[in-house]
């Protein structure tokens, strides 16, 4: 595993993308290795590391959107029932400081 990962850190980002937006686009996985010259082993593997990453991502990002939506419901309850006004638009405004959700997301985990 320990060669496979030193021999994908060896692609740049672009060739990254490339590959991704070429398996996205419809190619199976062998075609897109082909066209790009690197083995389907390879390929195979920085996808899979690469969804394993998006999937990681996407929970940390749930979790963080469920602690500031709690934190701004407790903060700023006026400004929150206001038409079109979420949580992202309240911590922006400056209602919650960064060390409070800081706080909030270390004694949570």
């Amino acid at each position: 595993m320990e060669r496979a990962k030193s021999k994908m850190s060896l692609y740049k980002l672009e060739y990254k993308q490339e590959a991704v937006r070429l398996v996205q686009g419809g190619h199976f996985c062998a075609v897109a290795a082909k066209i790009l010259g690197m083995p389907k082993q390879t390929l195979a593997g920085m996808l899979r590391l690469l969804a394993k990453r998006w999937l990681h991502l996407t929970s940390e990002l749930k979790e963080l959107d469920a602690t500031l939506e709690q934190l701004t419901a407790q903060t700023a309850k006026c400004l929150r029932s206001q038409f079109g006004v979420g949580p992202q638009t309240v911590s922006t405004m400056g209602y919650i400081s960064p060390i409070q959700f800081s706080k909030t997301v270390l004694r949570h985990r």
